[in-house]
């Protein structure tokens, strides 16, 4: 499976501010990025957190071209949250909740595909089920910061998409672009730039993950 994320970023390197609300640092155009690389996607994966924040589906602008729905994964330890809306009405995605032992998985609409993860769940699980289970060959991440770190701590993130945006949020314990336990010097993992763009006082950046 190929997995890559895609995150907006204040220069400082925030993803949100201080209170971990939703935070939209992002121009039309970083919005049309967004839209053409989840229309190069079979699915999008957001942490329970993230979806808490932002309960709402994640799809490419416009129509489109894609055979079947395009899967929009939550994964959760405890639970999600939100029960109805849009994230769960909408005509091309196919909800799937993805959750630990003690997450609340109860009180879903019809159609939503629930997965529990006998122990803890992590991405490598989660990978595995979104293969097998709804055939998802090539994995949109889109945050949060922990569920990033994840991804990058299990080897399993190939790509990283940044949009450096002309923001300082400041805010001790502000979520990053990868949370966590962080990694020790030694073990850092280190990125090649296989593209950057400027636009305005926005950067578009493509990193390669080195193994």
């Amino acid at each position: 499976m190929r997995v890559f994320s895609n995150t907006a970023v204040s220069v400082d390197g925030k993803i949100a501010t201080r209170e971990g609300g939703h935070a939209a640092f992002g121009s039309p155009e970083d919005r049309r990025v967004m839209g053409l690389l989840r229309a190069h996607a079979d699915a999008v994966l957001v942490g329970g957190r993230t979806f808490r924040a932002w309960p709402l589906p994640l799809v490419e602008a416009g129509p489109s071209r894609r055979p079947r729905r395009m899967v929009n994964a939550v994964l959760t330890r405890t639970g999600v949250g939100p029960r109805a809306g849009r994230f769960f009405e909408h005509p091309r995605i196919l909800p799937v909740i993805l959750g630990g032992p003690e997450a609340d998985l109860d009180g879903f609409p019809a159609g939503v595909a629930i997965h529990r993860c006998p122990v803890a769940p992590t991405v490598a699980w989660a990978c595995d089920v979104l293969e097998r289970a709804h055939r998802v060959r090539t994995l949109l991440v889109e945050g949060g910061g922990d569920l990033v770190f994840q991804f990058l701590d299990a080897g399993l993130l190939q790509d990283l998409y940044v949009t450096v945006c002309p923001r300082i949020v400041g805010g001790a314990g502000a979520s990053t672009l990868a949370d966590g336990k962080g990694f020790p010097p030694e073990t850092a993992r280190r990125l090649r730039l296989m593209s950057a763009r400027r636009l305005g006082s926005e950067l578009f950046l493509h990193y390669r993950v080195l193994a």
